[in-house]
């Protein structure tokens, strides 16, 4: 009978190795471990013990194929990040010959779609993953969470974030907490429950709810949560240019935080637009996530460029190139020399305009070459994520363009721990070739 002997963590990143390590073969031929999402059986592992009488199935490449990118980059209130996050199990067993025999079927585990170091077996996400404890309300029976610390956004960058006042920007985060299973009755703390958005003379809060972009719960009145793969990761905007219409006083800084819902009050939301009765009434629980930012308008003499990428971690980062941004169209045609004269006419004519140098067809391709500012080394260290990004926009023109990086050699630039700043440069291709006519 086959035994689990070692398992990934409930949470792990897709790109870290999810090994399953079986035992108790005895005198069956091979270990059998089938992967099972969304109740389907959708691969299977067949394999005999090794010399020590294992069996050891990694389900990585499994799992990375049903994960993706997804855009998020213009996003206002909340939104679900489709593809950021995958539910599986595995079942386990035996076979001899062709009879298979399953032995039993392993708990659920979750992956999002992000990498570790290679030393990692499992990929330690316990910044990410909200744990709270549990305290019973003194004014009611209600269980309440509390947040003894805050935990982190998806993402790497080390800094305050300074953004330029008609950029966008989203933050990504786990939407569900760690020990949402563990038997307490989380209520609606099962999900982070409000944004709030501040500075200036600007307060706003809403609540991640259906209403405003997050499926987890229907509105601000409904203390249910129901999950999915693809609400398990939130992403909200935060640029200046997302939060445009949300913001209407002036201002030169501000503050995103993400709370829990104070589920000691009893009484329902009258109005979930009203952002005044949320804080008046004292609906806030504990900060969850926060982050802080600086409107930062440097002057510059060329156009900015930001450009969105995926990171470790599978969601959106962000970095405005403000420096040199050249941006270079090469045209590749193809020609043929056409037959001169009206060849399906009732008689043979050369027009003065007949053309023998003909294109057939005309390959354009948009390059450009985009230079930071001065960086300081930590920047420039998790800039490294942009450069082996799978997934790469820009925005220019108006619109987002897809590119593709064409820099083939990142640079350490080690010298920076002397003297602290340098610039980088990044050569792109738009992913889109543009359409023209035949000749």
């Amino acid at each position: 009978m086959a035994t689990i002997a070692q398992q990934p963590n409930q949470n792990n990143g897709a790109y870290a190795p999810n090994v399953w390590v079986l035992s108790g073969l005895a005198t069956a031929d091979r270990y059998i471990l089938k992967v099972v999402i969304g109740g389907n059986i959708v691969a299977t592992f067949k394999q005999p013990a090794n010399p020590a009488g294992e069996g050891m199935f990694d389900v990585s490449k499994v799992l990375q194929s049903y994960l993706s990118t997804y855009f998020v980059e213009e996003t206002v209130h909340a939104v679900d990040t489709n593809g950021a996050h995958l539910t599986y199990q595995v079942e386990y067993g035996t076979e001899t010959g062709n009879t298979e025999t399953i032995d039993g079927v392993s708990t659920t585990k979750f992956v999002i779609n992000s990498y570790a170091d290679w030393r990692e077996v499992n990929q330690d996400l316990t910044d990410f993953l909200p744990e709270p404890t549990s305290i019973l309300c003194e004014s009611n029976s209600n269980v309440n969470a509390r947040y003894g610390s805050e935990y982190s956004f998806l993402t790497n960058y080390p800094e305050t974030y300074k953004v330029r006042s008609d950029e966008y920007k989203t933050l990504s985060f786990y939407n569900r907490i760690g020990n949402f299973n563990n038997g307490t009755n989380w209520g609606p703390n099962e999900a982070p429950f409000f944004v709030r958005i501040t500075g200036g003379n600007n307060d706003v809060v809403y609540a991640l709810s259906d209403a405003n972009g997050s499926s987890v719960r229907t509105n601000c009145t409904d203390l249910t949560c129901a999950f999915d793969d693809d609400n398990i990761i939130a992403s909200i905007g935060i640029g200046p240019e997302n939060i445009q219409t949300l913001m209407t006083q002036p201002y030169t800084s501000y503050s995103v935080r993400i709370y829990s819902y104070n589920n000691c009050i009893t009484t329902s939301i009258a109005d979930c637009t009203d952002g005044g009765e949320i804080l008046s009434d004292g609906y806030l629980g504990d900060v969850i996530y926060s982050a802080n930012f600086e409107i930062d308008d440097e002057c510059s003499k060329f156009d900015p460029v930001t450009v969105s990428f995926m990171n470790q971690y599978g969601v959106k980062d962000y970095y405005t190139f403000d420096r040199r941004n050249t941006r270079r169209v090469t045209a590749n045609r193809n020609n043929y020399d056409k037959m001169l004269g009206t060849w399906n006419s009732t008689s043979f004519t050369i027009h003065d305009y007949d053309r023998g140098r003909t294109t057939f067809s005309t390959a354009i391709t948009t390059e450009m070459t985009l230079q930071t500012n001065w960086l300081t080394d930590a920047v420039s260290e998790w800039m490294q994520e942009l450069y082996t990004s799978p997934s790469v926009s820009i925005f220019i023109d108006g619109q987002w363009e897809p590119v593709t990086i064409t820099t083939q050699t990142y640079e350490e630039k080690t010298e920076a721990r002397n003297n602290r700043l340098f610039q980088h440069e990044i050569a792109v291709r738009y992913s889109n070739s543009k359409k023209v006519q035949r000749g």
